[in-house]
């Protein structure tokens, strides 16, 4: 199979997306709420709504503990998400701006909440936390910036997700779409895998790599300060809808980078900005 074409019926591959249906779901599901953290660092953990493309990340909570599982009411005007911010694990619900966040539950430990659509409206949809591997086969997942050659990505499969319901044109990735596409079982764990490929150029890694070297870096001069590295590790999300509307997003590292002349030019931007 050519990477792109659209897969056979559901069941063994992707089905062809309908840019209709994808359009009314995006009309109406113009925000995903998600959880934003470092990795292997529990009280980092963060709710955080962005638009469906990827943009406009907002952190809510703001706490030095978890909040997470976060989760759309019906109508779209609440957040029910758990929280670790008064010791025991708990429930608590908020606007859709973050305001008046409210403990719902007490006794004993209480999380993973979800909503039950009332009578004449719109259940929104299901989220679904995946798995995914970005630069497979590469433990650190290093990325030169200055590459115009494209990431390769396995969005894994399992008894809790599948592949095959995927909406190709929804998948976004750093604020890039997908470049090409194919489907084999990576892990050899009975569930088909999506590997998807993303062209470097497209995404918008070199302006957050700016962004965290700019903060590493805070001496206005052309140098990087001692003890800052060119290398900066970053947790980038995978987002995309299903055929039936439900969400999902996965999160992976990547080890950016930029070198010689990409690296002075970057600097010297720096410099100019004071």
């Amino acid at each position: 199979m050519a990477n792109g074409e659209a897969l056979p019926p559901q069941g063994n591959r992707v089905t062809q997306p309908n840019p209709r249906q994808f359009t009314e779901q995006r009309l109406h599901y113009r925000k995903i709420v998600f959880t934003k953290g470092v990795v292997g660092d529990p009280s980092t953990y963060e709710v955080y709504v962005m638009n469906a493309d990827g943009t406009g990340q907002t952190n809510l909570t703001q706490n030095g503990v978890p909040d997470f599982e976060a989760v759309w009411s019906p109508d779209g005007r609440k957040i029910a998400f758990s929280s670790d911010r008064f010791g025991d694990r708990q429930v608590f619900v908020m606007g859709a701006d973050g305001a008046d966040q409210t403990q719902l539950t007490y006794v004993g430990i209480n999380g993973t909440p979800s909503w039950a659509p009332s009578q004449g409206t719109t259940p929104v949809p299901v989220h679904h936390d995946v798995q995914i591997d970005i630069k497979p086969g590469s433990a650190a997942s290093p990325l030169n910036l200055a590459s115009k050659g494209v990431i390769p990505i396995t969005l894994f499969g399992s008894t809790a997700f599948d592949v095959t319901t995927v909406e190709m044109s929804s998948v976004m990735f750093a604020g890039a779409s997908v470049a090409k596409f194919s489907s084999r079982d990576v892990n050899r764990d009975g569930y088909l895998d999506l590997v998807l490929e993303f062209r470097t150029q497209d995404t918008h890694l070199r302006d957050l790599y700016a962004e965290l070297l700019g903060d590493a870096d805070t001496t206005a001069n052309d140098k990087l300060d001692p003890g800052v590295s060119n290398r900066q590790v970053a947790a980038v999300s995978l987002t995309g809808m299903t055929t039936s509307g439900a969400q999902f997003s996965g999160m992976d590292t990547l080890d950016l980078f930029l070198s010689g002349k990409e690296l002075r030019d970057l600097l010297a931007e720096f410099a100019g900005r004071y």
